[in-house]
């Protein structure tokens, strides 16, 4: 498993050397260089350790023993497979919803942590379709994240949680919106199905190409091609991508399809982790591995 530009020497870059980047990044931006956000410091660490608090953290049923059996009979039986199966409720459910949540905001509710980040640390617009930005971003990166995988399981992922991320905008639509008719709904979730598209080979490029590229594809979608942006938040949110990214790529393909992973907060800081600190996840996460029952996966434990 290997996901190009992950690794520790590329998560975190110098402050100097992203903003001689940003300075080239686009000439019809009028922001100002000096207004810079400073963001506080988060323990990478910590936040690992504990997706492996649980054995099964998102989704965890206990059955009795003789259905457990005559379950574990039945998939051997017919050779069902379980990795197949898995990506329902953990694409379609467990990364669906970690997906909506990162900016999912209610009128007469307070914003999470999350929320409160991208609406009033970076300002953006309380809006559907800036929620809908910030979806199709860490969709992305679950989508990255899912390339790496075996393509059968890859392929299986990515429709299951395309199909629940649809199903959820076009409830949100009516729910939320009050569109009135089915066919206005439809017509809007063609238009975010177009935008989702174009925002996955923008972020593509820029991600495979530099932090410059990067930033630029933020500044497109993410930020609406605003007029005045504050560099630091652009600078921020290259730092968030380039270390979820780093986390997605250690973590191996079976805890991943267990949804043992989580979107790190956007509004710390962090540093690269030690050799010693990616000793001590492993052995965390083998330990929580031990006392996982029988699950039938096929996928590698390649990872932490």
């Amino acid at each position: 498993m290997n996901i190009q530009h992950t690794i520790r020497t590329q998560v975190l870059r110098p402050k100097g050397h992203f903003k001689a980047c940003l300075i080239r990044l686009n000439s019809t931006s009028s922001s100002n260089l000096s207004s810079v956000t400073e963001f506080p410091k988060g323990d990478l660490k910590r936040f690992i350790i504990s997706q492996y608090a649980n054995s099964t953290p998102h989704f965890d049923v206990q059955l009795p023993a003789w259905q457990r059996m005559m379950g574990e009979n039945v998939v051997n039986m017919f050779g069902i497979d379980m990795d197949k199966v898995r990506s329902g409720p953990v694409g379609g459910r467990v990364y669906r919803d970690m997906c909506k949540d990162q900016a999912f905001y209610k009128d007469d509710e307070e914003l999470t942590p999350r929320a409160n980040f991208y609406y009033n640390t970076l300002g953006l617009p309380k809006t559907f379709q800036q929620w809908f930005q910030v979806d199709a971003l860490h969709i992305w990166m679950l989508y990255v994240r899912m390339r790496a995988m075996p393509r059968k399981y890859c392929r299986e992922f990515q429709r299951k949680m395309i199909n629940a991320v649809f199903e959820e905008i076009g409830y949100r639509l009516r729910q939320d919106v009050k569109v009135p008719s089915d066919r206005a709904i439809n017509t809007y979730k063609k238009q975010f199905h177009d935008q989702l598209r174009g925002a996955i080979f923008s972020y593509d490029e820029g991600f495979y190409t530099s932090d410059a590229a990067l930033a630029a594809a933020l500044w497109r979608n993410l930020f609406g091609s605003q007029k005045e942006v504050n560099m630091s938040h652009l600078e921020q949110m290259v730092h968030y991508i380039r270390t979820q990214l780093y986390v997605f790529e250690r973590v191996s393909d079976k805890d991943f399809s267990f949804g043992k992973v989580g979107f790190i907060e956007p509004y710390y800081r962090y540093d690269p982790l030690t050799e010693q600190d990616e000793l001590d996840i492993k052995n965390i996460a083998n330990e929580a591995r031990k006392d996982e029952r029988d699950d039938q996966s096929k996928l590698s434990t390649e990872g932490w």
